[in-house]
């Protein structure tokens, strides 16, 4: 499920994959700062539960968190289909991003 979303929100040059992963989910879900702020919480736990699977320091990880990743993954999806008439490129996403943050 990250692997899609890694798709979309590629780290910049010296930027930290779960960061970028985190924030662009965040920004593109969620329009109010509280909201952002848990969400890309969230999504850095999740993120760091796939990369302790990934790498072998866990076997296992929650059913719920399996879901709430789906949950996520999936209105990201839906988000981005939205976009599509928008942004043709990932540098128009990543420019889209970018504009969020300075706002």
């Amino acid at each position: 499920m990250t692997i899609c979303i890694e798709a979309f929100l590629c780290p910049q040059k010296d930027e930290k994959i779960s960061t970028s992963i985190a924030e662009g989910v965040a920004l593109i879900l969620k329009e109010k700062l509280d909201d952002r702020k848990e969400m890309k919480k969230n999504v850095q736990r999740l993120y760091g539960l796939r990369s302790v699977v990934a790498h072998g320091k866990r076997k296992t990880v929650m059913e719920s968190d399996v879901f709430e990743m789906q949950q996520i993954v999936m209105s990201f999806i839906s988000k981005m289909i939205c976009f599509s008439d928008k942004m043709q490129t990932l540098n128009d996403l990543i420019q889209w991003i970018e504009d969020k943050k300075l706002k």
